[in-house]
């Protein structure tokens, strides 16, 4: 029983996370300028780690959901979530909190044509939308969050300790 709930919560969470968007849009003019200077990091040599592999290693709590790069699930809530169809990405993968009432996550897309950090700013916009009235108390976060390019990945952050965690995704990618 407590497996099938388990399930159903995580079926539940993504059902919900992608329901966010991905749909390009304008962010906010503060917080589009705040992620454009995040997002100006340079990008490193491509890693050989997968998203996967980066993403299973991550201890957070709250970060209890997951979805990779040709399953099923990620595959076809690529276009919610990112606005793209899977095949338009080389590796990817999703962690999320699956309550639905955190914004936490963390992203991680390796698209083809090389835009992904254009694609993480529009959820990361998407996600600003859906919480500032859902859930308000979890905007700082968001305020917060973390996009860069590592090992040929382009990267989301959104966590209280998202700078940590950008650490330890970048010390993954250069293994």
């Amino acid at each position: 029983m407590k497996l099938y709930l388990r399930i159903l919560c995580a079926a539940a969470a993504m059902v919900m996370l992608g329901s966010c968007g991905g749909e390009d849009s304008k962010a906010d003019s503060g917080k589009s300028s705040q992620n454009s200077e995040t997002a100006e990091s340079s990008q490193t040599e491509e890693s050989e780690v997968t998203a996967k592999e980066v993403l299973s290693a991550i201890d957070n709590e709250l970060l209890d959901g997951d979805a990779y790069y040709g399953e099923e699930t990620f595959d076809n809530n690529c276009p919610k979530l990112y606005g793209i169809e899977a095949d338009k990405l080389t590796d990817g993968g999703i962690i999320f909190a699956t309550s639905g009432g955190n914004a936490d996550e963390i992203s991680m897309i390796k698209p083809a044509d090389g835009k992904g950090k254009q694609i993480l700013e529009s959820r990361l916009s998407s996600r600003s939308r859906d919480f500032e009235t859902y859930k308000p108390e979890e905007m700082p976060k968001i305020d917060s969050a973390e996009i860069f390019s590592a090992g040929g990945y382009d990267v989301l952050i959104i966590s209280e300790d998202a700078s940590s965690l950008k650490k330890t995704i970048e010390e993954a990618l250069e293994g």
